[in-house]
């Protein structure tokens, strides 16, 4: 999960989070479909985002080697950095985050157990202002590489 942040310092422009995701699939046939929940940590002082979401995909299989193709759409809450103008330092505020990605991968059956390995691109997209009470809402977005691991059962 990526969350860009907005405002003026370079070195902040963007943050990377690490993930944490429990899938469920209640129908894996040639049609996929799965139940996302999402709880991820930032690089920041107490930075967080918390999602809910659904992926649905293809899969090829009658094989040990599974290959998938599997689309995801996310939203749920985040709390980032933000920088106002004359502040020396962000202000850290809660914010609606969504995000969609698009991935491709195996799973690899070895009896009970699976283990799934995929990669793809993630699009991600969250509300922020500049500080002026006044002022509209504005949309952040952007793309980060995701790479999954998993295992089941």
């Amino acid at each position: 999960m990526s969350a860009p942040v907005s405002g003026k310092d370079p070195a902040l422009a963007d943050q990377r989070f690490h993930a944490i995701s429990v899938d469920v699939y209640p129908i894996s046939l040639p049609l996929r479909v799965g139940l996302c929940t999402e709880v991820a940590v930032g690089g920041g002082e107490f930075d967080w985002a918390a999602t809910e979401g659904i992926a649905i995909g293809l899969q090829r299989l009658g094989h040990a080697v599974v290959p998938f193709v599997e689309a995801s759409a996310q939203v749920g809450l985040a709390r980032l950095p933000f920088w106002y103008e004359g502040r020396l330092e962000p202000e850290r505020s809660i914010t609606m985050l969504w995000s969609m990605a698009l991935e491709v991968g195996v799973d690899t059956r070895l009896g009970n157990i699976v283990g799934s390995t995929s990669v793809g691109l993630q699009r991600s997209s969250y509300y922020f202002t500049s500080g002026d009470v006044e002022d509209a809402l504005r949309i952040s977005s952007g793309t980060s590489l995701v790479f999954k691991v998993g295992v089941g059962f």
